[in-house]
């Protein structure tokens, strides 16, 4: 089934190769920046966050406590996540700077580095499902690609540089916590609100024109080019090194699909039900109010209570004649 070019690309316009020559490895690269930016920051910012913008007692040790290597590992962490973020992005700055050397103009740079999908060469040219686009909606989704890419990377780089920023500041008596909550927060959760909200409607108008395409003639084009292609690469015989291997071996890759489920199950399910039942104790003494709350101790007032919660509750909370003490149980527990 053939369709009409409504785009504003000309019908005769030479077919463009994607992404440009010499850009391959800046293809979708400002995105893993934004990625690891935004789990950097998040890890290392939020705790010190926490622990600055929050008024504390002044006996407290912060919120961590005396597990001061907690807030440390974690904060080493968020720091090395930076790194690699700071350490992508400056790799994608002089990508572009190269690209710019081969005489590529911004635009064309920027749209190699924001095509985290791939398919920016269909959009700039108005092919496969890009073909039903008009000239208008057809700049409008190239535009929502730069800004909301921009967007959510600028909301990622204030969540830390604005923080050392109010630090700043505020160690000079300019800002008070809650100001050091306010600053930081609000404008990243702005950009952030921004930059979703145009990422997520151009990629919702995106997927709608791709499942149109499909459904009337992408997924029979698509085989019928994957076909060609097959048949030219069996002709290339021995000059295509290794060849295509062995063909129809879907169910293999079906099967691989299942085992990582499975080997997810296995290592995941086992890991977490440990975590979640050792944090259950978490002071000296608590296990055997549980096990005193088990072998079905009296409640007060010397009436039988069926079932583990109320022999625990009563065992803690007491009664009003007979308030129950947690850390009087544990010392007596203790002590005997």
């Amino acid at each position: 089934m053939s369709n009409e070019v409504t785009s504003g690309i000309p019908p005769a316009a030479p077919q463009l190769s994607w992404p440009p020559p010499g850009t391959e490895r800046l293809q979708g690269t400002l995105w893993r920046g934004i990625g690891l930016s935004w789990v950097g920051s998040l890890i290392l910012v939020l705790p010190l966050l926490w622990a600055l913008a929050v008024e504390q007692p002044f006996y407290s040790l912060g919120p961590f406590e005396e597990n001061w290597e907690l807030g440390m590992a974690i904060a080493g962490v968020g720091a090395i996540l930076l790194l690699f973020a700071f350490a992508q992005l400056w790799m994608t700055a002089r990508g572009g700077a190269a690209a710019a050397e081969l005489g590529y103009g911004i635009l064309t740079i920027l749209e190699v580095a924001t095509d985290v999908g791939r398919d920016t060469g269909f959009l700039i040219q108005g092919k496969r499902h890009f073909a039903f686009v008009d000239e208008a909606r057809q700049k409008g989704i190239i535009r929502s690609r730069l800004l909301g890419g921009l967007l959510l990377l600028a909301a990622a780089a204030w969540l830390l540089v604005g923080f050392g920023l109010v630090i700043f500041l505020a160690a000079r008596g300019f800002v008070t916590p809650s100001g050091i909550w306010l600053l930081t927060v609000a404008p990243t959760v702005v950009l952030l609100a921004l930059g979703a909200f145009v990422t997520f409607r151009q990629g919702s108008l995106v997927l709608g024109l791709q499942s149109d395409w499909n459904a009337q003639e992408g997924m029979s084009r698509v085989h019928t080019e994957s076909a060609a292609w097959n048949a030219r690469l069996d002709a290339a015989g021995d000059a295509i090194a290794l060849g295509p291997g062995e063909r129809g071996r879907a169910a293999t890759f079906r099967s691989a699909a299942a085992g990582v489920v499975a080997l997810f199950r296995l290592g995941f399910g086992p890991t977490a039900t440990i975590a979640v039942t050792t944090a259950i104790v978490r002071f000296p003494g608590e296990r055997e109010l549980f096990d005193l709350a088990e072998s079905g101790v009296l409640g007060s007032g010397g009436q039988d209570l069926d079932g583990f919660l109320p022999r625990f509750l009563s065992l803690v909370l007491g009664s009003s004649g007979a308030p129950g003490s947690c850390a009087s149980l544990i010392a007596s527990l203790q002590g005997s």
